[in-house]
């Protein structure tokens, strides 16, 4: 036994002092023994490219400024997107910028927007109104080039209805031909109509208006268009006088003040258009409200069986209502369907008949 031991301690004790083995080779090919980062170690015996190690984002930015160096990759700028990006720069009343862009784009203030109004880029600043400062404006764009007077006269016919006093003089003084020439164009006479202010200016500076004026047609754009007492008297005091036609446009937009000022000359109760009488024309509008049937009982027009029939099929018929809104929060109008009034409309006929309730 004892000769059993010692030859095992030797045995052992030689294993121990001998150096110690080698790894087992690894065998990459059949991966049997690749469980450490031996892979790794081998991709990083490939030379490093460091001008393709680049970051994401460093590479986001090469292919812009790639892309920016070779304008043939991208699609031209539309007309639509130029405008759509200085009215940026008008809304922030930035003009520097305004102009910059202008230049760095190759365009100009009288480049067209479109062909079909010939509005020009400049125009983008407009329409200009009663904010103090305008004027100082308008004579930096024309000394920046802007030609506020081509042969169509359109731009500074559209200065003429902003209502600003400043503009007007300033027009009045740099271009009286533009007064001058002002002729009986339709659209100039609805935009006109809209602005007292602008039409008590060029009376004032010699411009005939009387009914020879106008067209036939030019005239029943004046009768829908001109709603308010301020309106309709400049124009009578030139001789122009208004009938049938522009009771009926006041009744049927609703314009109570516009009905009170023609109920002065045309009597109401005896009024008939194509056959209608003034409150079977209220009856067919959305916009009629019991203010304007009190206001036509006033005026001696009866309230009759077949207008209480009328008021009633209303109540569940279909119509368009828009009303003008107009608040320090919003000003437009709001479009509705049906007739909002009818049924207070339908009760008020009813109570003035005496009918009995249905």
């Amino acid at each position: 036994m004892a000769i059993i031991g010692l030859f095992l301690w030797l045995y052992t004790g030689k294993k121990h002092l001998s150096a110690p083995e080698a790894p087992p080779a690894l065998c990459v090919e059949k991966n049997t023994q690749n469980h450490s980062p031996a892979v790794a170690e081998k991709k990083l015996k490939k030379p490093i490219d460091h001008a393709a190690a680049v970051p994401p984002a460093e590479e986001r930015h090469l292919a812009r400024q790639q892309e920016k160096a070779s304008p043939e990759s991208k699609a031209p700028v539309t007309t639509t997107e130029h405008v759509k990006r200085l009215k940026v720069l008008v809304a922030n009343n930035d003009l520097k910028a305004f102009l910059g862009y202008l230049s760095n784009h190759g365009l100009d203030l009288n480049t067209q927007m479109d062909t079909k109004n010939r509005t020009r880029l400049f125009e983008l600043w407009f329409p200009f109104t009663d904010d103090i400062g305008k004027v100082d404006l308008l004579k930096q764009l024309i000394n920046e080039g802007a030609i506020l007077d081509p042969p169509d006269h359109n731009t500074l016919t559209s200065l003429l209805f902003t209502g600003n006093p400043d503009i007007l003089t300033f027009m009045s003084q740099n271009y009286p031909h533009v007064i001058s020439q002002y002729g009986s164009d339709t659209m100039k006479v609805q935009a006109l109509l809209g602005n007292p202010t602008t039409m008590h200016m060029l009376l004032e500076e010699g411009v005939e208006i009387s009914r020879d004026t106008f067209s036939p047609e030019e005239l029943i754009a004046i009768e829908q268009h001109c709603d308010t007492p301020e309106c309709f008297s400049i124009l009578e005091e030139k001789g122009i006088r208004f009938g049938e036609r522009a009771v009926a446009n006041a009744i049927i937009h609703g314009h109570l003040e516009a009905l009170a000022h023609h109920a002065q000359t045309i009597p109401m109760e005896s009024l008939l258009i194509d056959g209608q009488g003034a409150l079977d024309i209220a009856l067919e509008t959305p916009k009629t409200n019991v203010s304007m049937i009190r206001f036509l009982e006033t005026q001696g027009v009866d309230i009759e069986p077949r207008h209480l029939k009328k008021a009633k099929q209303n109540i569940n018929s279909d119509g368009v209502y828009t009303l003008e809104v107009k608040s320090e929060e919003y000003c437009g109008t709001s479009t509705y369907s049906g007739f909002p009034f009818a049924q207070k409309v339908a009760a008020y006929l009813e109570k003035r008949l005496g009918a009995p309730p249905p």
